[in-house]
């Protein structure tokens, strides 16, 4: 019991993942490592190997002794598992981890010489599992997780696969609940073939039936009542996820042969063997080719269907699963090839969606036999059935187009005509016409209409790996300039001639041409965008935001430049319409306009364009990685994905230990009451004064304002985000920014009280900068109702003082104010004064210098020790000097004391002088009144301290 409670004390620890425990590449808590004695693969031997866990990515990682080389292996924590297995690995501290890669499990042995050391990792192996339980099944209870996190087997051996060719590793076999058509048996079929074991257990899935067979009949009763207690449990909301990834196991497919007497069972064994079977059963077992021994390389399910022996209800189970089916007629039986007519393809059209019909197949076999060919009689059923792929002529007996025959039937599987082809009407369907003209327009990199020989090859290499020849590619031209008047032109392939090259494919059988250029471009069987191309995985920690990257935003440049036809850097409603033309929507809404910076004419500018994708992978990063997808980001880009254009930063509590933050995006919710002038602070830092934004419609208003803003040389990008005045409703996401700004109206005496009862009852407490936004000030002010003035409202919390704004301007409204809340925002731990609003010039940033709290008390120490040494010297002349020199110490004293925690403290200055009159500028610095007042105080400052050199001289 003791020892029970210590290993969940550990685990406890381990979960909550010790600060000192870092990540070294993102800086997130949560690494386990140490060294363990590591079973090898060939030898056996066991080595001492370096082991990382890391919460940061989920993943187990270990290292050679090498470690510059990188890990040797990455290990996914999502299928981990570990066991103590003293007895297997032959040490008393042996840890069995266990993990899948690519459906087949795969075993790693340790041991540790220090018991507790390897408790530690069975622990730490837990602690993560719960961690990646609890995000990826966040609604699950910890009572349905915590039985997951690690888990013992109920029993482990060996048996053996049966079947006729069934060698391969299939991996795993999922077992679910009785309920939803899992059962277990024991049972030795007919037909079944083991080396030399005999008990076998049969295990019948949705899908298909599994016979295992056991060495002897103890093994098999246990492994009977093993799999029965597991389909006995009800199937937890994680089993389903399993359960659907295992059945759709890329690129598995079956085969159906079917009809009776006409040799098709022949076809299959000789196959199998490469040689005429001399006694053929009624019905051959279920076959499985290995992926390597096909020319496709895809692994490949045959099944053979007899009337003798199976029902019709078996038959509609088998039809129902099949991806191609193989219709068997004999070359020398007339009736067998009116039943395909007859009977075969109605039964099977009968049992089939019209929409998602099963390619077919007409196989017709004992061609030795004759020396004509059935195709003459062949051709018009082919024509009369669309579903019909080709037609094969073969031999059982002497193995003519045996392989050919199975080469046809995964080309069907794989690269079908149905989606593609209309042989109706012997023309490209509407669908596919649609992919190939987004694909026309992605390669179109220049946006002419035209692919010239640059564009063309690109094309090529993306698709084929390989460019074309320059004849080659002359050749292509004079093809499609031989048929179509209008499909070259300027020495260039236009749609047309782009669209008719892919038909001619087609007709002409090499539709996997076709396919190749469709899925190298993102599209399935259904010509649809898959969710794999469209959302790759990428993982977000918490705390964490998601910006572009430099490469991702040279890609949005090179889009925004071609689709910008007139050059005058804003994109006009056709020229974003033709930019979106390989989007199925129009993504940008009417609110777009209002969120982003626009020219006079309300266009959307370039760097409103770039500001709105910027705000996309801000708030939604996966509606981002859709679009990015739309544009063929990773195509053009020859990245593996679209997750290659984000960049996911540092923990935002890391940058406030380290007091320095790589973020290029800050967000700013603008918080205050009904009527206060949210609107109009997040409209004017788009550039708009109060007579433009009285044009918005009120159906086109948005919520969001994002452009960008310069600190200290550097552009980064300033989203404001307008809150919602419903006080009791603040939602977490409502309140997470990087900086505060609560407005109010100072023409209106109840505004006030709004951003008081907020700040009070969510930010007083929090790190976050506010500022308060004295909102309409170009009205008459008047005196807020709250029981403090918002000026003494601001001294009493140490915030900055009110800023006036007003946005009824005959310009447009100042950007100062902004760039102040860029600058808090990035650096929200400084504390620094500034009677300029700019941060650009060199006054800003040499007053800043000055008066910044370490100076400040650098400079007040040092006042203090001099005046201290001079007191016993000055006590006559001095006097009056010195009670003005202790005055002004009192005065500087008193100023570090009461520093303010925030950006720009400004309280020896007049919050309701305009910003305008405080900015230091050029002018000012050449007006001699100003270099008047510097030298008299560079002389006064000199006299000083040459007195104080010169006391100091004497004291000695």
């Amino acid at each position: 019991m003791a020892n029970r409670e210590k290993n969940k004390k550990t685990l406890l620890e381990l979960v909550k993942l010790p600060e000192n425990s870092c990540c070294a590449d993102c800086g997130a808590a949560g690494v386990y490592e140490g060294m363990l004695w590591k079973k090898g693969k060939d030898n056996g031997q066991f080595l001492e190997r370096k082991f990382v866990l890391s919460v940061c990515d989920f993943t187990l990682k270990y290292y050679k002794e090498d470690e510059s080389k990188g890990p040797k292996a990455i290990i996914s924590v999502k299928d981990l598992n570990a066991t103590f297995q003293p007895e297997k690995i032959g040490h008393v501290h042996g840890l069995q981890i266990t993990y899948c890669v690519d459906d087949h499990t795969r075993n790693l042995f340790v041991y540790n010489k220090n018991g507790q050391e390897i408790v530690n990792w069975f622990n730490a192996i837990r602690a993560i599992r719960l961690v990646y339980l609890k995000t990826a099944f966040p609604t699950a209870s910890d009572r349905e997780l915590i039985p997951w996190i690690t888990r013992n087997y109920l029993k482990e051996g060996y048996m053996e696969k049966t079947g006729p060719l069934d060698a391969i590793e299939l991996g795993v076999v999922f077992i679910g609940s009785e309920n939803h058509g899992y059962s277990v048996r024991e049972c030795v079929p007919k037909g079944t073939r083991g080396n030399k074991w005999k008990c076998g257990v049969i295990v019948e899935t949705p899908d298909r039936q599994f016979v295992f067979m056991c060495e002897q009949e103890r093994d098999q009763r246990e492994w009977v009542e093993v799999l029965k207690t597991v389909i006995s449990k009800p199937m937890m909301p994680q089993d389903y996820t399993t359960e659907a990834n295992i059945r759709r196991r890329s690129g598995d497919f079956g085969i159906l042969f079917f009809t009776a007497k006409v040799g098709k069972t022949s076809l299959i064994m000789s196959l199998v063997s490469e040689e005429f079977p001399n006694e053929v059963p009624l019905r051959a077992e279920e076959i499985t080719i290995p992926a390597d021994v096909t020319p496709e390389r895809v692994p490949t399910h045959i099944v053979d269907y007899s009337e003798a022996e199976q029902s019709d209800e078996q038959l509609y189970q088998e039809i129902s699963k099949a991806n191609v089916i193989c219709i068997v007629y004999s070359v020398n039986n007339k009736k067998s090839i009116e039943k395909v007519t007859s009977h075969w393809i109605p039964l099977i059209n009968e049992r089939t969606d019209k929409d998602s019909r099963v390619p077919l197949i007409l196989v017709g076999n004992k061609s030795d036999l004759v020396e004509h060919s059935s195709m003459e009689t062949i051709l018009p059923i082919m024509n009369q059935y669309s579903e019909i792929e080709t037609c094969v002529e073969c031999s059982a007996k002497n193995l003519k187009n045996i392989s050919e025959l199975f080469y046809y039937a995964q080309k069907a599987v794989l690269h079908p005509t149905g989606p593609l082809y209309s042989p109706e009407e012997k023309e490209m369907k509407p669908s596919c016409i649609k992919a190939l003209t987004r694909i026309f327009k992605i390669s179109d990199l220049d946006n002419d209409g035209i692919l010239n020989d640059n564009e063309l090859n690109f094309f090529q290499r993306t698709c084929f790996n390989i460019p074309l020849a320059p004849q080659a590619l002359e050749d292509v031209k004079n093809v499609v300039r031989k048929n179509m008047s209008d499909g070259v032109k300027d020495d260039g392939l236009t749609l047309k001639g782009f669209l008719f090259l892919h038909t001619l494919f087609i007709q002409r059988g090499r539709h996997e041409t076709t396919w190749t250029v469709l899925r190298r471009f993102g599209y399935d069987d259904d010509l649809e965008l898959t969710q794999e191309y469209l959302f790759p995985l990428l993982k977000i920690p918490p705390d964490c935001t998601t910006e572009l990257n430099h490469n991702a935003y040279l890609f949005l440049q090179s889009v925004f430049d071609k689709h910008d036809k007139d050059r005058d850097c804003a994109l006009s409603p056709d020229e974003l319409k033709d930019l979106f033309k390989v989007f199925p929507y129009m993504p940008w809404g009417p609110d777009v306009n209002n969120t982003v910076c626009t020219n006079e004419q309300g266009w959307i500018t370039y760097q409103g364009y770039l500001s709105q994708w910027t705000l996309t992978t801000y708030l939604d990063v996966q509606r981002c990685l859709e679009y990015l997808g739309y544009l063929g980001y990773s195509i053009i880009q020859e990245q593996e994905s679209q997750a290659a254009a984000i960049t996911v930063t540092r923990n935002k509590r890391i940058d406030l230990q380290k007091k320095q933050t790589q973020r290029s995006v800050f967000r700013c919710n603008v918080l205050g009451a009904r009527g206060s002038g949210k609107s109009g602070f997040l409209q004017g830092f788009l550039g708009r004064n109060l007579v433009r934004q009285k044009k918005i419609r009120e159906d086109h208003k948005s919520y969001y304002a994002i452009s960008t803003t310069y600190v200290y040389g550097q552009e980064k990008y300033l989203l404001l985000h307008e809150v919602l005045p419903d006080f009791e409703f603040l939602s977490e996401a409502d309140l997470a920014c990087d900086v505060v700004c609560l407005v109010y109206d100072i023409s209106n005496p109840c505004s006030f009280e709004y951003c008081a009862k907020v700040y009070k009852k969510h930010y007083i407490d929090s790190k976050t900068p506010c500022v308060i936004i004295a909102a309409k000030s170009d009205l008459h002010e008047t005196r807020q109702y709250y029981s403090l003035s918002p000026l003494d409202f601001c001294r009493k919390h140490k915030l900055h003082p009110p800023q006036l704004f007003t946005c009824n301007t005959d310009e447009a409204p100042s950007k100062d104010i902004y760039t102040k809340l860029t600058t808090m925002a990035m650096y929200p731990h400084a504390k620094l004064r500034c009677m300029c609003s700019c941060n650009r010039c060199t006054f800003c940033i040499c007053h800043n210098l000055l008066n910044s709290e370490l100076v400040r008390s650098v400079k007040a120490k040092l006042y203090s020790t001099v005046l201290n040494r001079l007191r016993s010297f000055m006590q006559d002349v001095g006097t009056v000097l010195l009670a003005d020199e202790e005055s002004g110490l009192t005065h500087q004293v008193h100023a570090v004391s009461f520093v303010e925690d925030s950006v720009y403290m400004e309280s020896s200055v007049d919050p309701f002088v305009p910003v305008c009159n405080r900015h230091m500028t050029q002018a000012d610095l050449k007006n001699s009144t100003f270099w008047l007042r510097a030298s008299v105080g560079a002389t006064v400052f000199a006299v000083l301290g040459f007195a104080m050199y010169k006391a100091l001289l004497k004291q000695r």
